[in-house]
């Protein structure tokens, strides 16, 4: 609270004044005592005071340096502080003002028996009265009002702690963020009344500060009344009580603070461009910056957590950069002056048992440094951080004689300005060395492979010589063994992989890499950096044989150490030939694959080629363990919540209850039914311990019968110990961190170097980490932007602040909005059909309707745009169904197929993307090959540009939003005249389908009979248009018109058939003019009938026909036809039969009785006859009993 800056004197000075004046009022407690006790600072009694007596002290501060106010604002009880700025109040009144007002606050949280409480909440004052007007309080209805008006999208709301519990609760459960304040009493809200006129009498007269108020004429804007207020007024005692009581109008007072130019208030022709907050914590820095609609730079005196001195001389020094006539001087200056002895004084009982040593933190970490913990490290650095440890040590050939076998050529003094990467993930070391080294069958020479070094200026000596066995892939992957031991015949025992000749080795095998198998020339290249190396604690103490795994595991395969980021620099440019003239170029051409180009398995194919291969033996153990003591720990649960009440739960909580039930309360044969508390924490830490990762699963388990009750919060659990924020991040890492979405990422950005990127949900910044940083590499090595823009939304702005500073280096590329994906997103901000990729990770499938939400993502992307989906598609996960349903945002779910879980299957996600336009699961990454690790997968799709088949009960359901940029086909007028039989819900469908686009193509059929229409319902489509045009001439209508070949519209068929004949006779295609004739006008008959919904006798072939139509045919040729058996008249219900069975082999086979439908098929005996070859698919089991006279 400040007490750091008690070292300046005009600071302790003030607070010494102000403890004075409040002794003098009766206080009976020092202020210096109480700011350092955090037992009473909560108590209105304690807290008001203190509060205001702090901002005067801060007040004074800034004035002794030169800081002096254009105007001052104040939020409730902060006006004092700033009516004393003024000079409206003296010192001694402004802490009577705030002293009373404890003394009132304090006796009215004693003596009344209804609580009182605050909460902050993200809701527009407009719409506060609607939402309370929904909300069910029952007999706390009308006891909750606006107490503060902070910003345009945020209220305190005032009343009774039942009330704004209840609050609370509704608030939580529709994703609003809300924070109850730990006040005690119902500020600002008639519950106050029952204090004013004690508050009046208490406070008597108030006086002016004579001197501030004319050496500094400051004005004040109220927060009470929202304009500027006289300092005659502020010395009222009736204004302070109007404080106490009625609303803050907090965003009113910033907005007219804006307004007011410079001239306004001072008479000057500047404008406000800086905000100072005087208090002990930035508070209102999120109010102040929603309320402005212009920039302005925002200071805050102090900060919590946070050194007082370094928070107050920030301030000061940012005012003086932007040119702010501050006192460096009297910053610097904390205390001056001679200061007498003390002689004479009595003799002092100094207390022995405490010793007062004024040491350095670098002398004494220098005195107690422990040993060394090797001699290739040295000493301790004297600057020591245990998060970035440092040693010092002087490495010389007496000391280390094998350091006189690692020779360079020496490095040219101008380096090549570029590297060579190589990542290697922990999890590569994981596996098995057998399954790495599988496909390493190229065998390079251990002589060859030292030459190549010699050749290239890393000349090794015989220490340094201890690879064997060296293989590589071909591409990209090298393998080799380390020889121990003869180095350790002739020096010390190396007993780590951290060893300089050990790292070396491994190092070096880089090079096979880099020169393709010691087939390319290449530069000297030397060891740059590594980022990250990490050595298993168990090697240390172990003895090693001979030899090593330069992948680094152990004889038992379990990791040794990991590498990540191991970065090699040229220091000489590669030899070239004297008659060479290749010219060194500056640039060279990158060719990738163009994604859009890329079907759905050449995608997923290039991506998976950097798959790493996992052993999931120990994981799926987990995994398996981790889900039985979960179903342990719901059951017991649910057992001990039988006799509980839950009438009164929350609608969420109780569908989570029937989910659990439903989904495990039932036990299956052979598992444990009954454990003990102790036994459950006991498997609980066995797993928390085993994958700190995921713990978060376990805290559930662990306080599920809390959760259950009410007792425990979820969100609490998760969020407050920052565990669920390390699920996400471990989940990302799964599918983001192996390189499979890196290299998505990659090619789509190579096509697109400006791609806008939005991403749906991001909270915490788990996946964006990880996009963010993939895009950074990208451009770091092209030296380009690989994106133009990054939108980063969530449904609350709770996360902005933190993810602001982490990736503040794409600052004006990376912007912040609020998106919820239940309201439109062009009514919340959002361009439609403006994002190249959507990304959402875990967000899609907690909203009400997952149909309706992909239609509103779907508006977001661009045509042929991609979207990124992250889901856990584990629908029976017990880990993500226990633990997640606990929050209320799980059962935002309406449809009845998702009653139990928000979760949908991998198939079902791409069943679903399919129906609404998407072109389906393009590419799949899975976190886990094994299903039983298998929890999450994230899906990549493509937005289907070319076609979307509606019906008019797609439009009525609300399940397709037409886009101005579609093009409507409409076939509603094809073959039926159907706009004059419209009900009213199908027309205003249809009308805003074509008010909603700007290109239709309407086909519109024309019956006719000798020239004439015979049918005049069709027209009514063209008066329709005709319509729309005139009222809309924009929009670009053709309406081509076909004439129609159904039997319906055909006064004679067998007339129709030779015209037929004869058009296809003018194709040049006179063999096949009457059975293509024959096949059109069957085609033509049969839909036209089945469309008026008759049955008829169509004659179709199935299978292997010899011919296809028989309508020319004359009536001896069909009955010679069915005397040999190749053909007969089918129902249209007999074929669909027939075609059912044939597209399902599971069926068995049709017995030689009912074979009689199957006139047509060629059969077994049939061909046999004719003396030809037997088609495979003839032997199918299908055509089993068949033979010549059953086909008849």
């Amino acid at each position: 609270m400040g007490l750091e800056l008690l070292r300046y004197s005009v600071f302790e000075e003030s607070l010494r004044k102000s403890d004075s004046i409040l002794a003098s009022q009766g206080s009976g407690w020092s202020i210096f005592d109480e700011l350092r006790n955090e037992q009473n600072i909560n108590r209105p009694e304690f807290s008001q005071p203190l509060c205001t007596v702090l901002q005067i002290a801060l007040v004074d501060f800034l004035s002794n340096f030169g800081v002096t106010s254009t105007a001052v604002v104040g939020h409730s009880s902060g006006e004092i502080a700033a009516a004393y700025t003024t000079g409206a109040i003296s010192h001694k009144s402004a802490c009577k003002v705030a002293y009373f007002r404890g003394k009132v606050t304090e006796k009215l949280r004693t003596m009344t028996e209804i609580t009182g409480a605050m909460i902050a909440a993200n809701i527009p004052e407009h719409e506060v009265l609607a939402f309370l007007a929904e909300l069910d309080l029952g007999s706390w209805k009308d006891t909750v009002r606006v107490a503060c008006v902070n910003s345009p999208t945020n209220v305190t709301l005032s009343g009774p702690s039942e009330a704004i519990d209840i609050l609370k609760v509704d608030l939580d459960q529709r994703g609003i963020f809300a924070q109850k304040l730990n006040t005690g009493v119902a500020y600002h809200s008639p519950a106050m009344l029952a204090v004013a006129d004690e508050y009046t009498s208490l406070m008597d007269s108030l006086e002016l500060d004579a001197v501030r108020s004319q050496t500094s004429p400051i004005q004040m804007i109220s927060s009470v009344t929202g304009h500027v207020v006289s300092s005659e007024l502020l010395s009222t005692a009736q204004y302070w009580v109007d404080n106490m009581v009625s609303p803050v109008r907090f965003a009113d007072a910033i907005k007219l603070l804006e307004k007011k130019t410079a001239e306004s208030v001072t008479g000057g022709p500047e404008i406000i461009t800086d905000i100072v907050e005087i208090g002990s914590h930035p508070a209102l820095r999120r109010p102040i910056k929603d309320s402005l609609s212009s920039p302005v730079r925002y200071h805050s005196a102090l900060e919590r957590k946070k050194s007082s001195l370094h928070t107050i001389l920030t301030v000061l020094g940012t005012l003086w950069c932007h040119k702010y006539p501050v006192s460096i001087l009297a910053g610097n200056v904390q205390a001056e002056g001679k200061f007498p002895f003390l002689v004479d004084c009595p003799p002092y009982p100094f207390d022995h048992s405490r010793r007062y040593w004024a040491e350095s933190r670098l002398s004494k970490d220098f005195r107690l440094r422990p040993s060394s913990p090797g001699y290739i490290l040295g000493r301790r650095n004297h600057d020591w951080n245990t998060l970035r440890p440092q040693w010092r040590n002087w490495l010389s050939t007496e000391a280390m004689p094998w350091l006189g076998d690692h020779i360079h050529e020496e490095a040219n003094k101008t380096q090549v300005d570029g590297g060579l990467e190589n990542q290697t993930w922990q999890e590569q070391f994981q596996q098995r060395f057998q399954e790495a080294a599988e496909p390493c069958n190229e065998t390079v020479d251990r002589s060859a492979f030292y030459r190549y070094c010699d050749e290239h200026g890393i000349y090794s000596g015989e220490t340094f010589q201890l690879l064997r066995d060296i293989e590589w892939d071909g591409s990209q992957k090298p393998t080799e063994r380390i020889n121990l031991k003869a180095f350790n015949k002739q020096h010390e025992m190396i007993e780590s992989p951290a060893h300089p000749i050990v790292l070396d080795a491994g190092i070096r095998l880089l090079l096979v890499q880099i020169s393709k198998g010691l087939g390319e020339d290449g530069a000297t290249v030397v060891l740059q950096r590594i980022a990250n190396l990490w050595i298993s604690a168990k090697t240390t103490r172990q003895p090693w044989q001979s030899q090593r795994l330069v992948w680094a595991l152990a004889d038992d395969y379990s990791p040794l150490c990991s590498v990540e980021d191991v970065i090699l620099t040229e220091v000489s440019q590669p030899k070239q030939s004297e008659d060479s003239d290749d010219q060194v170029m500056i640039y060279n051409i990158a060719w990738k694959p163009q994604l859009s180009y890329l079907t759905g398995k050449e995608s997923l194919k290039l991506c998976d080629d950097t798959t790493l291969v996992h052993d999931e033996t120990f994981k799926n153990e987990w995994v398996l363990k981790v889900e039985s003591i979960m179903i342990l720990a719901t059951r017991k649960a649910l057992q001990d919540l039988k006799e509980l009440d839950l009438d009164r739960a929350p609608s969420y909580m109780r569908r989570y209850l029937k989910s659990l039930e439903h989904l495990y309360a039932t036990p299956s044969a052979g598992e444990t039914k009954d454990i003990s508390d102790s036994e459950l924490d006991l498997l609980l830490k066995e797993c928390e311990l085993t994958n700190p990762d995921c713990e978060v699963f376990l805290n559930i388990g662990r306080m599920l019968p809390y959760i259950l009750r009410g007792e425990k919060d979820p969100l609490e659990l998760m969020f407050a110990t920052k565990s669920a924020e390390k699920l996400y991040t471990y989940l990302a890492n799964q599918q983001m961190r192996d390189g499979r979405f890196a290299k998505f990422l990659d090619i789509a950005s190579h096509e697109k170097p400006t791609l806008k990127i939005l991403e749906i949900g991001a909270g915490t910044g788990s996946m964006s980490r990880h996009i963010l940083g993939s895009l950074n590499r990208f451009e770091q090595e092209t030296g380009q932007y690989h994106f133009a823009s990054y939108t980063y939304t969530d449904i609350s702005p709770m996360f902005f602040e933190a993810t602001q500073e982490e990736f503040g280096d794409f600052h004006g590329r990376l912007l912040y909005k609020t998106l919820d994906l239940e309201r439109d997103p062009m009514k919340q901000g959002f361009e439609l059909e403006s994002y190249d990729l959507v990304i959402a990770g875990l967000v899609l499938h907690a909203t009400s309707n997952l149909e309706a939400t992909l239609g509103r993502v779907r508006q977001l992307l661009k045509p042929e745009a991609h979207i990124v989906i992250q889901e856990v598609v584990a629908t029976n996960s017990v880990r993500a169904n226990v633990t997640f349903g606990s929050l209320p945002g799980w059962w935002l779910s309406t449809e009845e197929w998702r009653e139990y879980t928000p979760l949908l299957t991998t198939d079902r996600w791409g069943e679903l993307l399919l129906e609404t336009g998407f072109s389906g699961a393009d590419i799949v990454l899975r976190n886990h090959k094994s299903d039983i690790c298998h929890l999450c997968t994230a899906e990549l799709h493509n937005q289907n540009p070319n076609t979307q088949i509606l019906e008019l009960e797609h439009l009525m359901k609300g399940l397709w939003w037409p886009s101005s940029k579609d093009t409507n086909v409409s076939l509603v007028e094809f073959d039926m005249a159907r706009l004059s039989s419209l009900s009213e819900q199908e027309f205003r469908s249809l009308k805003e389908l074509v008010q909603g686009v700007e290109a239709i193509l309407w086909v519109c059929s024309l019956p006719l009979a000798d020239g004439k229409m015979i049918n005049p319902f069709p027209a009514v489509a063209t008066g329709f248009l005709r319509s729309i045009q005139s009222e809309e001439p924009e929009k670009h209508i053709v309406t081509p018109t076909i004439p129609f070949m159904g039997v319906q519209y055909l006064q004679n068929p067998s007339s129709d058939f030779p015209n037929l004949s004869f058009q296809f006779l003018h194709l040049w295609i006179p063999g096949q003019s009457n059975y293509a004739a024959g096949c059109t006008f069957q085609d033509a008959l049969a839909r036209s009938r089945s469309a008026a919904g008759y049955r008829g006798s169509v004659a179709i072939n199935l299978g292997w026909m010899r011919t296809i139509g028989i309508i020319a045919e004359t009536k001896d040729y069909q009955r010679n036809r069915q005397n040999v058996g190749d053909m007969s008249q089918v129902e249209e219900a007999d074929f669909f039969a027939l075609l059912e069975h044939y597209c399902n082999p599971l069926l068995p086979c049709l017995s030689t009785q009912d074979s009689q439908v199957l006139i047509g098929v060629i059969t077994q005996a049939h061909v046999h006859a004719r003396g030809e070859t037997l088609i495979d698919v003839l032997k199918r089991a299908l055509f089993a009993g068949f033979s010549r006279s059953a086909a008849l």
